[in-house]
């Protein structure tokens, strides 16, 4: 009774995890006027179109997760240390921060270069959530 108890909690969790996700992706779309097809290539098959909409679509879904810092627009380094190791539990944290620094305030670009290089480390293969 126990296990099943624990796995329909477990599957109720993932949904949940799915559906805020979703609600974030759909209003940063919705904020940025972002394609939602350019957002499905650069999250799911790291090709990542060199477009202003998207760029924004990134830092906006980054303020959602809340690894910026609103009032200043600074980056929170132990938000997005813990961030990468929630979503991407086989990436070395510290490696991935050496290869993909904080540079600069999260900006759109910002924003943008960074996750464009997490997928080039190839994180998104090994990713549980984002």
């Amino acid at each position: 009774m126990n296990t099943v108890f624990i796995i329909l909690t477990v599957c109720i969790a993932v949904v949940l995890g799915v559906t805020l996700e979703k609600e974030l992706k759909d209003a940063c779309i919705a904020e940025e006027g972002a394609s939602p097809d350019a957002v499905e290539k650069a999250y799911q098959r790291n090709e990542w179109e060199d477009d202003s909409k998207l760029r924004c679509f990134s830092v906006c879904m980054m303020r959602k997760w809340k690894l910026v810092d609103e009032p200043d627009g600074s980056w929170i380094p132990e938000a997005i240390s813990e961030f990468i190791s929630k979503t991407y539990p086989s990436a070395n944290v510290d490696e991935v921060m050496t290869k993909c620094p904080l540079i600069f305030d999260a900006t759109c670009t910002t924003s943008y270069l960074l996750q464009k290089c997490w997928g080039d480390l190839k994180l998104t293969e090994v990713a549980t959530t984002a």
